[in-house]
């Protein structure tokens, strides 16, 4: 059973994934002169010179687990912040700028087979809560009305 916690905390942790090792996203190639070591993997999402965004990606009280999800009227947000306090160029590296190609993080992260897994996982789990009511609902109805439901 996975809860809104549980789904946050998978996608944080795919973000960070995209931002060091990285996640395939073939729309990023490296320049030939760029001072990054080169990624044995062939990961083009990956964001990672000196550590410090995915380290304040992470410490950021923004991004806080309990911080990532919440439900909004009848629907459900993610919400992380990709420029954190201290690693304020996120936002070029997430958008890019005239002289380099986005590597956008998180949305490469929400991309994946593993959140689309954890996703599916969470709707099942809302549903059957759903529907649960529902049925519970119309218990009452009928027994309201006299009847015994079995």
């Amino acid at each position: 059973m996975k809860d809104l916690k549980d789904l946050a905390k998978g996608y944080r942790k795919l973000v960070g994934e995209a931002i060091y090792p990285g996640l395939p996203y073939t729309k990023y190639q490296r320049s030939p002169n760029s001072p990054l070591p080169p990624n044995p993997s062939g990961q083009g999402s990956r964001a990672f010179a000196t550590g410090n965004l995915l380290t304040k990606f992470i410490s950021s009280p923004e991004n806080d687990i309990t911080k990532i999800g919440a439900k909004i009227g009848d629907g459900y947000q993610l919400v992380v912040n990709i420029a954190p306090t201290g690693a304020e160029y996120g936002r070029w590296v997430h958008y890019g700028t005239r002289r380099m190609i986005a590597r956008p993080f998180a949305e490469i992260a929400a991309g994946t087979d593993r959140f689309k897994q954890l996703l599916d996982e969470f709707m099942q789990t809302e549903t059957e809560k759903m529907v649960e009511g529902e049925l519970e609902k119309l218990d009452d109805i009928y027994n309201k009305a006299g009847w015994k439901i079995t």
